[in-house]
């Protein structure tokens, strides 16, 4: 198996409403400009960050068919969505499919690969755990 080294394009979106307590997005706009990008794109994957926090990042992401995605085992949880498209997950042990509308999560540090079997949409959910230092100051 031929594994290729990837390259991410993060687009972004001025029409993302974020606030502290409350974030409105439009997926629909966002899917069909990935969808519309992702056969120009020179790139393996198309990324939109949906949350960037320190203890959560949402990404939804199209990837090119036989695209090969290597995860590290950096988040204590990760999320895996489908909405267009069929991914497989591999660990050294598992191989799970993943059809629309399929949700997979990993709850431990894991390395893991997923691969495009066709053009795909998908949305990544990463949660880490962040520590509290305390200072004495409280």
């Amino acid at each position: 198996m031929e594994i290729k080294t990837l390259e991410y394009n993060i687009l972004q979106y001025d029409s993302l409403q974020i606030d502290t307590s409350l974030i409105s997005i439009n997926l629909s706009d966002i899917m069909e400009n990935l969808r519309s990008c992702l056969p120009f794109s020179k790139t393996s994957i198309l990324a939109v960050p949906l949350l960037n926090e320190p203890d959560k990042k949402i990404i939804i992401s199209a990837a090119h068919e036989n695209s090969d995605i290597e995860f590290p085992p950096t988040a204590n949880s990760v999320s895996l969505q489908v909405i267009e498209g069929v991914l497989v997950f591999r660990t050294r042990k598992e191989s799970v499919t993943l059809n629309p509308g399929m949700i997979l999560t990993v709850s431990e540090k894991k390395k893991f690969r997923i691969k495009a079997m066709e053009n795909a949409l998908f949305l990544v959910t990463l949660e880490f755990a962040i520590q509290k230092i305390n200072t004495g100051l409280n």
